[in-house]
């Protein structure tokens, strides 16, 4: 794949937006996972129907592998990296509205369908915008973010002392601020090459295979 651009960005600057995105990323799902639970758990949910729901944003991770390319090519990387942030922000806001078992699962759902739309844009953006002698550099800064970002998340827990909605509004509003930051990427496509897509070939196999990669997940 290759990389088009109307206008050029100081690279340090771009992936300087892109790990804020990435760490913003971690500590939603560093928050979301231990306070659903303990939310569901206070309500009388089993653990094991506690566990299944969790893995419902696993599960959207998963189905994300058989459009998000296409949709990269179509949309280009700044569009559909917003694209991921929305559908993730939006159904945060949804969560506390409505305890119901089955609205959470599809939340949750569309959380992990935007957050691997996110990642997988955010990885491949820095990829090929790094120089090929500091790819590895960057890809581990990547890395970090993402781990820091989950690390500090659970602390939002302490906020629902400030109202059951405080922890989401919270991620919410990160979240507004990355896309308003985002906007001053400048818009890059990646281009086909005119060959059938590399992804394409690969999903019969990942559906075949993916599934057992979620077994611990469901465990």
């Amino acid at each position: 794949m290759n990389v088009s651009s109307v206008k050029t960005m100081s690279p340090t600057r771009r992936l300087v937006l892109l790990l804020l995105v990435v760490i913003i990323s971690g500590l939603s799902q560093g928050l979301l996972l231990p306070l659903l639970t303990i939310l569901l758990e206070q309500t009388g949910v089993s653990s094991g129907v506690n566990g299944f729901n969790a893995a419902a944003m696993y599960i959207g991770s998963f189905a994300s592998m058989f459009v998000v390319e296409r949709i990269l090519l179509a949309l280009g990387y700044k569009k559909i990296l917003i694209l991921g942030i929305a559908m993730e922000t939006v159904a945060i806001l949804l969560i506390p509205v409505w305890g119901n078992l089955t609205f959470w699962f599809i939340l949750r759902f569309i959380i992990g369908f935007g957050n691997s739309i996110l990642h997988y844009t955010t990885q491949l953006w820095i990829l090929t915008s790094a120089p090929p002698e500091r790819r590895g550099r960057y890809i581990s800064y990547y890395g970090m973010a993402y781990g820091v970002g989950f690390s500090i998340g659970p602390a939002g827990i302490n906020l629902l002392a400030l109202g059951s909605y405080a922890p989401f509004l919270t991620v919410a509003l990160f979240y507004t601020v990355v896309i308003l930051l985002l906007q001053r990427l400048p818009d890059q496509k990646v281009q086909s090459e005119g060959k059938e897509s590399p992804a394409q070939k690969r999903y019969g196999t990942a559906a075949k295979i993916a599934w057992f990669a979620l077994i611990p997940t469901f465990l």
